[in-house]
């Protein structure tokens, strides 16, 4: 099946646009991709799933390379899966939550500062 890509990105029947990114270990142990929603905005939706890629990719590699990891607390047990691929932490899904919800806004002012 050939793989979406954002320029074919169509809102679901609610008008969201969604997407699938990362891994994480359902309560049955099934490992499955982690849906998430990101606005009714398209331009909005692209900009929050950049984000979020950028955190899954952020846990991939602290995954594959735990001792490169400064500055980040130690891996959690639950950043594993039973087959030892990496899968959405609590920690780090909750802040992707955040980065894709269309009701938190990051905005800067002209001087360059967040607001």
């Amino acid at each position: 099946m050939p793989k979406k890509t954002d320029d074919e990105w169509l809102p679901d029947a609610r008008g969201r646009y969604r997407r699938k990114v990362g891994w994480w270990v359902t309560k049955a142990g099934e490992r499955k991709k982690y849906t998430f929603s990101f606005g009714t905005d398209k331009d909005q939706a692209k900009a929050r799933l950049v984000r979020v890629k950028e955190v899954w990719a952020q846990v991939v590699r602290i995954h594959n390379e735990p001792t490169q990891s400064v500055g980040f607390p130690p891996l959690s047990p639950e950043s594993s899966d039973e087959k030892g691929e990496p899968v959405w932490t609590g920690e780090s899904l909750w802040i992707a939550n955040v980065l894709s919800d269309p009701a938190v806004r990051i905005e800067s002012q002209p001087n360059g500062k967040l607001v």
